[in-house]
């Protein structure tokens, strides 16, 4: 079971990765810098409900496939190793997987406000 969870995971990332010109490789080797400065909850609840999320060009936001974001609490405290087959350290890296994969924008530096404000909302849901 777990190999076929996994084997899932490797098509789905394989699938949407072909859908970008990201370069996936760049982002597992970002250097780590947790985000700095007090997060905007408010803020972090319009960002979830951008459209234009990291420039996506899209009309997909996180709401789009987290409608219910109460299943998303203790996420944002979760340890994670991988995410759609690609290296994960934290869950800024999880932000900018979503942001990168499905929304097809860019990913943000995560000392930024907006992944600091994005973070103060999923930790307000716990």
């Amino acid at each position: 079971m777990v190999t076929r969870r996994y084997s899932v995971s490797v098509v789905l990332s394989l699938f949407l990765g072909g859908c970008t010109t990201v370069d996936f490789r760049t982002m597992e080797h970002m250097p780590y810098t947790p985000a700095q400065g007090p997060g905007d909850a408010h803020n972090g609840w319009l960002l979830f409900r951008d459209e234009s999320l990291g420039g996506s060009p899209n009309d997909k936001s996180c709401h789009s496939c987290h409608e219910n974001e109460h299943e998303l609490a203790g996420w944002a405290s979760k340890n994670y190793d991988a995410l759609f087959g690609y290296i994960t350290r934290d869950i800024e890296d999880v932000i900018n997987l979503c942001i990168v994969l499905p929304l097809k924008g860019k990913p943000y530096v995560k000392s930024s406000q907006e992944m600091a404000d994005l973070l103060a909302y999923l930790r307000s849901i716990d």
